[in-house]
Parts: C-alpha cells; structure tokens; sequence
C-alpha cells in the first residue's frame, strides 16, 4: 500500500513539471484602426454597365463616398457617366444595409434610394438592388452589386458595378 501511495504522489508531482513542448501566443494581433466593416468614411472607384438604359446598354464607370454609421447601415453617394449615343450620367444617392458574415470579411448588402439620370435631359428614378464585399488587408475591398432602376418617363434600366473600395 506504501508502494501505491508513493507511486501516485510520484507520479502526481512529475506531471506538474512536464512540459510537452513550447507555449505557442495564440492570440493573433489585429490592427485596432482597421477591422473588417467598423464604421466609418469610405471612397471607391467601379467600372459600371447600365443594360435597357434609357438611350442603349453602354460601359462606364463612376465613383462613390459612402458612411457607414455602425458595421450594418450607411447611406452611399455614387456618379457615374456611361458611354451611350451621348453621355448619360447617373448620380445616386442609396441607404445600404449590409450583413457581414460571422468573423468572415463577406458581406452581402441591399441599397436603395433614388437617382438623377442625365443625357442632356433629366430623369428621377427609384432604384433598389443587393450587392456582396469583400474586405482585403488595409482596409481596402472589392465589391459587385446590381441595381434595378425605375425611371421617371424612360424605360427602366438595371446597372451593374465591379469595383474596389477603400474604408478610413
């Protein structure tokens, strides 16, 4: 019974002592000024389509100003000017809901609002449509998104955009 007792207190005072290799920092350390989707300003550049537009499908593109107020709802600003038989400018302003995607740097989004097309004439038009983003490292993203847009007195147009994005 000795024998037992000593083996066990041994066998208990060794285990304190072993080491089973080196302690790894598993804490990965993240640049506070920069997460994925905090709030905040944010500037982007796109290349952009407007197909069954009001004059012909045409290629352009545009920039955007966006804030977000938290990591979920922003209002975005974006001009863009597409080459048809003139040029047609479409300068939106949209409220953007996005839903990021657990700790994923993936975010889906819908936007909506309204838009000034213009070729020479003006038209209005109420346009909603979703879009996916995805955060790159420094703050920088790459996004696509289509909108349908109800035009005034025109045909409705549908615009689609791929661009990048930079968060600050």
């Amino acid at each position: 019974m000795k024998k037992l007792i000593a083996s066990v207190a041994t066998l208990g005072a060794l285990a304190g002592f072993a080491v089973a290799g080196p302690v790894i920092d598993k804490n990965v350390v993240v640049d506070p000024t920069c997460q994925c989707f905090n709030a905040g300003w944010g500037v982007g550049v796109f290349a952009s389509g407007l197909l069954n537009g009001p004059q012909e499908d045409a290629l352009g593109g545009g920039v955007e100003l966006s804030y977000f107020f938290n990591e979920n709802f922003g209002v975005l600003y974006s001009y863009s000017v597409h080459a048809t038989d003139s040029e047609e400018h479409v300068n939106a302003l949209d409220l953007v809901y996005r839903m990021p995607l657990g700790n994923s740097c993936w975010a889906p989004y819908i936007i909506g609002g309204g838009a000034l097309l213009s070729d020479g004439s003006n038209q209005g038009a109420y346009r909603a449509g979703a879009g996916i983003e995805y955060r790159l490292a420094s703050c920088s993203a790459i996004f696509a998104d289509g909108t349908y847009n109800w035009v005034a007195t025109l045909d409705d147009a549908v615009q689609v955009r791929l661009g990048y994005r930079f968060a600050f």
